[in-house]
Parts: C-alpha cells; structure tokens; sequence
C-alpha cells in the first residue's frame, strides 16, 4: 500500500478530520468523502494516502482498520476514536471528537513552545555573539596584553587562555565541542537519560509546576476524549500513556491501567503516584468514578489546567526576560573587566 510514513502536521489533520466530518453530515458517503479530500490535497503523498483508503474502503474494509495500517496519518487515538464511531454508527461524532482532541493538543503544544521561543532565541543570539567576539575580536585586544610584565587579573589570563585554545587548535576544541554535544543528546535519548531528565524537568521548580501541569492537562483532555465514546477505560488508559513524552507519567498510566484492569479504581491507581497528581485531580477522578461521570469531570479538570498553563507561561516569560538581562550584563561586564582593567593597569605602570 502506498502509506505515507512520516507524521503529517497537527494543523492538517483537523483540517482532514474538520472536512470529513462536514461532508459526512451533509450526506456524502465516506467514499466520496475521502476521493473528493486526495483530490483537493495540497500534498502529493497525502493525497495518494487518501486515495488508498477510498478504494479500500470501497473494497468494504473498516476505515479505523485501514487508517491503523497507515500510522504516518493520524495518531493512534484518533484512529481507535473513529474505530468506536464505527462500531456505534456514529461516526460523525466520533470525527468531532478526535478534531477536537487534535485542536486542543495542538493549541498546548503551540503555547509552550511560543513562551519558551523568546528566551531560545536571546540564548542562542549570545552565544553565536559570544563565540564571535572570541574568535575574531579579543585576540587582537589580547595581543596588546600578552608581551605585558604587569600582572594581569584573572579574568584577562582567562579570555588569553581561551584564545590561545581556540586559535591554535580551533579544530580540536571544535571537535571537543561536538562530540560532547552529541554524547550529551544520546545519553538523554537512553531509557536510562530520558528518566533521569524527566524526572528532573519535573523538579526544576516553576519549570517543573508547568511541566506537570501540561501532562495533567494532556492526560485528562485526551482520557476524557476517549471515555465520552464509550472506549473502555483500561483501553483509555493505555492509549493515552502512548500519547506522553514523559516517561514518569507514561509509566504511571499504564500501572493505572494494569490496576484498573485487576478490578481496582483509577483515583486508588493514581494515589500511589502522588508526586504527578496532585490531591485535587486524584479527588476529582475519585468523584467521578462514583458519580458514573468520569469523562464530563475529567475534561473539567482539563479545560482548569490549560487555563493554567497560560497564566503560568506568562508569568514565566515575566520571570525569564529580567533573568537573560541580568546574563547579558554579567557577559558584558566581564568582558569590559578582561580588557579594560589591564588597559588601566599598563597605563598607570607607564
């Protein structure tokens, strides 16, 4: 089958998802709703895509079974979202729900990187400035200082001793560099890095309340999601561990979901890990379970997370942009310390 492998972006999915929800409410059947969408394709492979799974569908395969064996398209909670529309005869809700799923994950997702884009930025402007003025201005500032008999403070025999470094053996330290980047980036891709990192992430203070607050955020919207179409829980449970990037959290749903299964209840599964979940989402899950409305209390829990993610990422940005001024000061006066106090010095030996 001509699948396309690759994730296409979030954005194109509610599109694909939005519009085959329209057509099928107009009436068209899912056929001619997928042939008319590979058509209008801004993307030659999506539009092969799609075009696959309306002969297969015409074929009178499941649309859930045929969109499984294409993973690149939708992710898997979308797919088994569609499979219970499928199997209810409700297919047009079960597309509202899973646009609606991918909106509100791209929404998050949109937010945390727009509050984190400013500081990344200014970061990488100082070094890429800092590396600059290393490499092509201070050694002919320093050149001034090196046949100097005056002691030089310490700051200056740093700055001497980096350029010395850099200019006689640049592509070694380059190399230095790059390996240790790259050792660093595959240490945190192990299973034994990621858990390290994540759990730290998550107790980097502020960092750590917006990071915890965003998986809480997730968790709820996407078990809420899941359990409005009548997918079982323990099911619930295991694809929404498959949608996490932190481990700690992935984990801690899929012993849910072991627990769940042997007959236990979710609020008792989440106790045992109460450094992800906080009191109040665990007594809220609890309320639930015994109310029978679990998914209406889940996405209450949802829509006040996400509310504040946004009031803290701001407060962060607010936090952040007095802390890179403060970099930025301490860069520059140490530089105007390395070059100038030697100037003075020399000038009042002379």
């Amino acid at each position: 089958m001509a699948f396309i492998k690759p994730r296409i972006p979030l954005p194109t999915q509610v599109f694909l998802l939005d519009h085959l929800r329209v057509m099928l409410r107009a009436g068209i059947s899912l056929s001619r709703c997928l042939e008319s969408l590979a058509e209008h394709a801004e993307q030659r492979r999506i539009g092969e895509t799609l075009g696959t799974l309306r002969a297969a569908v015409e074929r009178g395969s499941s649309f859930a079974e045929q969109l499984a064996a294409s993973p690149g398209l939708f992710p898997s909670v979308v797919i088994e979202l569609i499979r219970a529309g499928e199997a209810t005869g409700s297919l047009e809700s079960a597309l509202t729900e899973a646009a609606a799923h991918l909106r509100k994950t791209h929404e998050l997702r949109s937010r945390v990187r727009g509050a984190l884009m400013y500081p990344a930025i200014v970061l990488s402007a100082m070094v890429v400035l800092g590396v600059g003025v290393v490499v092509f201005i201070l050694p002919k500032l320093l050149d001034l200082f090196r046949g100097v008999t005056v002691p030089l403070p310490l700051p200056t025999r740093v700055l001497l001793a980096l350029s010395d470094a850099i200019t006689r053996h640049g592509i070694v330290v380059g190399a230095v560099a790059v390996a240790v980047i790259a050792a660093l980036i595959a240490a945190a891709r192990s299973d034994p890095g990621r858990s390290v990192s994540h759990r730290l992430l998550l107790r980097l203070g502020r960092l750590g309340r917006i990071a915890r607050e965003v998986n809480i955020a997730r968790i709820t919207r996407t078990l809420s999601g899941l359990l409005r179409t009548d997918i079982p829980i323990v099911r619930s449970l295991e694809l929404t561990a498959a949608t996490l990037t932190n481990v700690h959290y992935r984990a801690a749903l899929v012993a849910a979901a072991a627990a769940v299964a042997r007959g236990g209840t979710l609020a008792d599964a989440l106790r045992r890990h109460r450094t992800l979940f906080p009191p109040t989402v665990i007594q809220m899950v609890a309320v639930g379970e015994e109310a029978a409305a679990l998914d209406r209390l889940l996405a209450d829990v949802a829509d006040f997370y996400e509310s504040d993610v946004d009031l803290s990422l701001q407060n962060l940005t607010t936090i952040i942009e007095p802390l890179l001024m403060l970099a930025i000061g301490a860069a520059v006066g140490f530089l105007a310390v390395a070059v100038l106090q030697p100037m003075y010095t020399v000038a009042q030996a002379i």
